[in-house]
């Protein structure tokens, strides 16, 4: 008898184990779970499982091509995670008003000025973004959306369509409206570009010197000590930028670049580079008219938008910045609230480039591509256009009129 009640008793204790073990592999499982992991949205608003965005792409930096390079994109997803650099911006960041930071250069305490460079590809943007990028008092970044792009996408950099690029206007609002506030934590292409050699992130925006590894709190500390300039090409419409820049106290500086210039730089992106031939028309086509229906839109944003928008904008015609470097600089200074030197530019310009499209198009492209764009837009820039073979053939034809705006502040 006392045998059987032993019997019973381990009976129960094994029974008990082996509930244990079970409910013990129910929770374990459980807690693997990928749909139980916190979820975390990354930086273009797509919500995904786990800590990290894992995917292969291509990178293109100037001339150097990585090729199937992954890219991790880490979000941090709890406090196991090292701390965010917070700036002296965090506590407004999403305010009403953002204001101004005031910080210490040379010796003496001064109000950041915030500048935004808006354009098209191949306008003479990285030239007109250097006259405040290239001085040491300002924190530069190249091309937000192309590095987001890079970074992101699988491929589609060099293709600025407005179709192309209606993905990137949300991503790319957050990261300039980050920019301004010196606060990088949710973008860390920006921190990985900065960690590649000879990306054109680093050596067009001056942090070429710059020793890798390049940390977050590196960049943030040196974007809060400086004055800060961003460079875009890749804005599709300026109106829907607009409360953001108000909100950071951003000048503008729009680049205008007449169609047939910019197509003429532009057309040897089309050119097949292995035989030399011009590869379909249609696309270069399609850049043409882009270019104008962003020229006329966005300046039609601006002139229509908010008085705020109007008194901080201010254009600038390719051809005037060509034909007269130091006249531009000096009008950009005068508009971010600089002193101008009296020390003048090496190179004063280029303006054989204004008119080289005469060269490279025959009479009968320019026509076309004169076609592609409306009257008013070459009205609105003082663009002229050529009316016959007499005026293609003349080597002295003027292109534009000098004084139709020669920079000028948007009223």
């Amino acid at each position: 008898m006392r045998s059987l009640q032993i019997l019973r008793s381990q009976n129960i204790v094994v029974t008990l184990l082996v509930v244990l073990i079970i409910w013990h592999l129910f929770i374990a499982k459980n807690n693997d779970c990928p749909t139980n992991k916190p979820r975390m949205t990354n930086p273009f608003g797509e919500n995904s499982q786990g800590d990290a965005r894992i995917s292969h792409t291509t990178l293109t930096f100037g001339d150097v091509t990585q090729k199937h390079v992954p890219v991790i994109g880490r979000v941090s997803t709890g406090p196991t995670d090292t701390p965010k650099v917070v700036s002296a911006y965090a506590g407004n960041s999403r305010g009403d008003n953002s204001k101004p930071h005031t910080t210490q250069m040379f010796g003496r305490n001064v109000t950041q000025k915030h500048v935004l460079v808006i354009g098209r590809m191949t306008t003479g943007t990285k030239a007109l973004a250097g006259i405040l990028g290239d001085r040491p008092d300002f924190f530069y970044v190249y091309e937000p959306g192309h590095m987001i792009m890079s970074f992101n996408w699988e491929s589609g950099t060099q293709n600025d369509s407005h179709v192309h690029l209606k993905d990137l206007q949300r991503p790319l609002l957050k990261f300039v409206d980050d920019i301004y506030h010196c606060n990088f934590t949710n973008h860390p292409y920006f921190i990985k570009g900065m960690n590649i050699e000879n990306t054109v992130y680093r050596n067009r925006a001056h942090f070429d010197n710059l020793p890798i590894p390049v940390t977050e709190e590196t960049l943030t500390s040196m974007c809060l000590s400086k004055h800060i300039v961003s460079k875009v090409v890749r804005i599709t419409d300026i109106a829907t930028f607009s409360e953001t820049l108000e909100k950071n106290n951003v000048k503008v500086i729009f680049l205008a670049r007449d169609p047939r210039g910019m197509a003429s730089s532009r057309s040897r992106r089309f050119i097949d580079k292995k035989t030399g031939i011009q590869l379909e028309t249609s696309l270069l086509d399609e850049s043409v008219r882009d270019h104008c229906t962003w020229l006329e839109m966005n300046y039609d944003s601006i002139i229509n938008g908010s008085s705020w928008l109007r008194e901080n904008t201010l254009v600038v015609r390719y051809e005037d910045m060509a034909s007269n470097a130091n006249m531009i600089e000096k009008l950009v200074n005068d508009f971010v609230g600089f002193e101008t030197t009296d020390k003048k530019r090496k190179d004063d310009g280029k303006p054989e480039s204004i008119t080289k499209w005469l060269k490279y198009f025959t009479y009968e492209e320019v026509l076309h591509i004169q076609n592609l764009c409306s009257d008013r837009v070459f009205d609105i820039f003082g663009w002229i256009k050529v009316s016959n073979k007499k005026e293609y053939d003349d080597i002295n034809f003027k292109s534009y009129e000098e004084d139709k705006i020669n920079g000028f502040l948007v009223k």
